[in-house]
């Protein structure tokens, strides 16, 4: 369960969480002066000159992620969440304008039925509109000119239309930190994404987006916060995934309407008392629809959608932690050179909490090596002050101080759970609570290496870890996810193996249905095939055919997240050479 956690004590706001709260819903009557009624109007065409001159905030919501690319149903709930609020915005100096890709059926399915995209037709249709002045009113609809473009166009449009003191644009969709985000207009690069974000302010001839959130996984990371220093003064994102809710409907990822309603109590909140209260409000007690019902799935994972949130100031510290990254780097390049030091350095890695561990391909070793930087630069500095790592001049301890000293300015607010962070690596203390609020790409040597990786995902390797376990009947809190495991790798070695895959039943029911005695010799039947496929030579080819494809996917992962235009080049000369020492 997502267990209740306070604000990091070195990152907390001046005003405490019960004055963030009391901030955000105090009435808008208490706070702004008064002024003259204005026509109920819908159409932005025409609104009051004086409401549109008023305007204290101008709110972008982008929601691109609605229909093919999987978030359809946290998209639905947002949309509807945020037209509710629309009497509510009778005389507010606020205007929400929203975007949302289309999930247009088309014709063909079975007795006439309709079915759902052809994910084949890469044309996608966004709709546009406002909510203002008490009521919702369309604007246009139309053909997507892709992610980025669309995201831009948005921006520009809200600013020009409805100009205010102030903008926020949320944004809901797939992310991947410095590699990439996708929607279902397809994938953008975060440099191309931040880039069009720039170009359209432009155009209308604003400085900055006030408050900028990614309700997205993994966005909270120095390459994305490099890349958006001239678009956004305050960015909001999480370093670790986010989850939706698909089952239960209790929480989809961030809760965008919530934010909104915060303005509507209060328009004369600043950026950062704003960013402030959003990450306030990734707290389970708030982040979570009262009334939705609690699934297995929910209950599994945790009850919210973030386990952790931080509010990044980047125009003020963004150049700051870019400098401190590429002379740390600099210097932890210079101690690899030392094998001692270099094993050093690895251990630290590996006790580094590591996000994004949801189970793929390559879980192993984790398809996303991005770890939290403040436990990473803690532990440096314990090595070389137990001695494990040799710094004679202290280089590289006063280097990894700086990374600390300059994530504090950077990392504003911040939230994390008591909850465990993932991760196979069994790192030390590895709750939310404790991390940084900030994630860097730190591959570990296991993910280093395509023939270890490939071994360690091999089915029959798996498997025969998996039944090793011992895992007795109501000792292991994830029996459900254990057997889905085993009988997934007896799926995939049963083309070796008849006789394996004529255990699965017997397998499927461990943990329930068995007695411990016929657990135990199912178990032992089972591990003594697994061992027999392990050492086959059908095993050894498929690692070797694997290898082979991971080798591709590690040269992939890391030209993407060390691209000159987000890390500091200090840092990607470090984390090339991780990838090229050998021991």
């Amino acid at each position: 369960m997502f267990e209740r956690a306070a604000h990091k004590p070195g990152n907390d706001a001046s005003a405490n969480n019960a004055d963030l709260v009391k901030l955000a819903s105090a009435g808008s009557s208490d706070i702004l002066p008064n002024r003259p009624k204005s026509r109920d109007s819908g159409a932005h065409s025409g609104d009051s000159e004086q409401i549109q001159n008023l305007n204290l905030w101008t709110v972008a919501v982008d929601l691109p992620a609605t229909g093919r690319s999987g978030l359809k149903a946290g998209a639905e709930q947002k949309i509807h969440s945020l037209d509710e609020l629309a009497k509510l915005t009778k005389g507010k100096p606020i205007a929400i304008v929203v975007q949302h890709a289309i999930d247009l059926p088309i014709s063909g399915g079975a007795n006439g039925a309709m079915s759902s995209h052809n994910i084949k037709d890469h044309s996608v249709e966004i709709e546009r509109y406002v909510i203002r002045n008490g009521s919702k009113s369309a604007i246009s609809t139309f053909r997507s000119q892709g992610m980025a473009e669309d995201a831009g166009d948005l921006v520009e449009f809200a600013g020009k239309n409805y100009p205010s003191s102030h903008t926020a644009y949320f944004v809901y969709a797939h992310g991947k930190g410095n590699r990439r985000m996708s929607s279902d207009a397809g994938e953008t690069k975060v440099s191309d994404f931040s880039h069009s974000l720039r170009q359209h302010l432009d155009h209308i001839g604003k400085k900055d987006i006030d408050v900028l959130v990614f309700d997205s996984c993994l966005m909270s990371q120095d390459g994305v916060a490099s890349s958006f220093e001239r678009v956004a003064h305050r960015l909001v994102a999480s370093p670790e995934l986010e989850y939706n809710d698909n089952i239960g409907r209790a929480y989809f990822g961030q809760n965008e309407s919530a934010y909104v309603k915060m303005l509507l109590n209060n328009p004369r909140l600043t950026g950062e008392q704003l960013g402030r209260a959003i990450v306030a409000e990734a707290n389970p007690a708030h982040n979570n629809r009262s009334g939705a019902d609690r699934s297995s799935y929910s209950d599994f994972y945790q009850s919210t959608g973030t386990s952790t949130l931080s509010l990044l100031n980047l125009q003020q510290s963004q150049p700051k932690i870019a400098e401190a990254l590429n002379t740390f780097g600099l210097s932890l390049q210079q101690s690899l050179e030392d094998t001692k030091n270099r094993r050093a350095i690895d251990d630290a890695i590996n006790k580094t909490p590591r996000f994004g561990s949801s189970p793929g391909r390559y879980s192993a070793a984790g398809v996303y090596q991005k770890r939290d930087l403040k436990t990473f630069a803690e532990l440096v500095i314990r090595a070389v002050g137990n001695g494990e790592i040799s710094d004679p001049v202290q280089r590289l301890k006063t280097s990894a101080i700086a990374v600390l000293r300059a994530r504090e300015h950077l990392v504003e607010a911040f939230y994390g759970s008591h909850r465990p962070v993932s991760g196979p690596e069994g790192v030390e203390n590895a709750s939310y609570d404790k991390i940084g609020g900030i994630s860097v790409f730190l591959p570990n040597k296991l993910f280093r290496s395509p023939e270890i990786e490939a071994s360690q995902l091999s089915p029959a390797n798996r498997l025969a870890r998996l039944l090793e376990s011992k895992s007795e009947p109501g000792q292991n809190a994830d029996e459900t996810l254990l057997k889905q495991r085993l009988i997934g790798d007896i799926e995939a070695v049963a083309p070796a193996s008849e006789e394996i895959k004529r255990l699965r039943l017997d397998i499927k029911r461990m943990g329930d249905k068995l007695e411990p005695q016929d657990y135990e010799r199912t178990r032992e039947e089972a591990l003594q095939l697994a061992n027999e496929l392990v050492r086959s030579a059908w095993n050894q080819e498929n690692i070797r055919t694997d290898a082979g494809h991971f080798k591709e996917f590690l040269q992939e992962t890391y030209s993407e997240e060390t691209a000159p235009e987000l890390s500091a080049d200090g840092w990607n000369q470090f984390t090339k050479a991780l990838l090229q020492a050998r021991d």
